[in-house]
């Protein structure tokens, strides 16, 4: 699947940063869709189904850590980037990747890419 074809889900608690990457992310991708925690990323996944979803782990409400817990639970097989200020692996988890903050624009879309099938 091309990256420029594929919806991806957004979530982080910062607004700034979160406008932030809906801005770069918009440009390389079909559609970004947002939410500000795990809670309101499980409800977008259910409303929404996008083809990726970029999480950041801690947040209030929800963490990032329980969303994904949550969806591989229920056999959400969506590709799962995580970004994190902390040393996480993606087999910890349950991720196609972990990105250290902060955040290389190059590396996130390349990561992005490596997700697709």
């Amino acid at each position: 699947m091309n990256v420029q074809d594929i919806t991806v889900l957004y979530v982080e608690d910062e607004a700034i940063t979160r406008m932030y990457f809906s801005r770069m992310l918009s440009k390389r991708v079909k559609e970004v869709l947002l939410a500000k925690d795990g809670q309101d990323g499980l409800e977008k996944v259910e409303e929404s189904a996008p083809d990726l979803i970029i999480t950041d782990i801690n947040m209030p409400v929800m963490d990032g850590r329980e969303m994904v817990r949550r969806l591989r639970e229920n056999g959400c097989a969506i590709p799962i980037i995580a970004l994190t200020a902390y040393e996480y692996t993606k087999d910890e988890l349950c991720v196609n990747d972990v990105i250290r903050k902060p955040v290389n624009l190059e590396r996130l879309m390349s990561s992005i890419s490596s997700a697709m099938p």
